[in-house]
């Protein structure tokens, strides 16, 4: 049996406004029906652009309602484009061009999870899978706003 090890990281969200001059925070309870709301739309209407040429979507959106509170979880999309290296035989060792297109890129799945806990004091956390496509949370945040 082969050990997999995965890596993830988790945020407390939190939405920041400003009156007359002051910095307030709350918990960004409304993230769950922003990601419904997204979830609905068509997949090219969930499009994001990220830098480095890779760009992301919600792929899957499950809820999960609980006594005290609700989860949120599923998968967001990778891609990077414009990278096209070429093909190599690993037993030959020859070298060929790769026929992807450059608009085409590999598929990099990011599991996350969000869980909105509902009493007096909502807290919102956030636990987002690590990978090497490197979608962190400001990707994340960028792909709400």
């Amino acid at each position: 049996m082969s050990k997999t090890q995965v890596n993830f990281q988790h945020y407390s969200l939190v939405k920041t406004t400003i009156k007359d001059k002051v910095k307030e925070e709350a918990p960004f309870v409304e993230v769950g029906d922003l990601l419904e709301f997204i979830s609905y739309k068509d997949k090219k209407d969930r499009k994001f652009n990220l830098k480095n040429n890779k760009i992301c979507f919600l792929e899957v959106l499950n809820i999960k309602e609980y006594e005290r509170y609700l989860v949120y979880y599923g998968i967001f999309a990778v891609a990077k484009r414009d990278y096209r290296p070429p093909i190599i035989d690993t037993e030959e060792l020859t070298e060929r061009d790769n026929p992807r297109s450059m608009k085409e890129g590999d598929k990099d799945r990011v599991y996350f999870a969000l869980k909105i806990e509902l009493n007096e004091r909502p807290l919102v956390s956030l636990i987002l899978q690590r990978t090497s496509s490197r979608f962190n949370s400001n990707s994340f945040k960028n792909y709400l706003t």
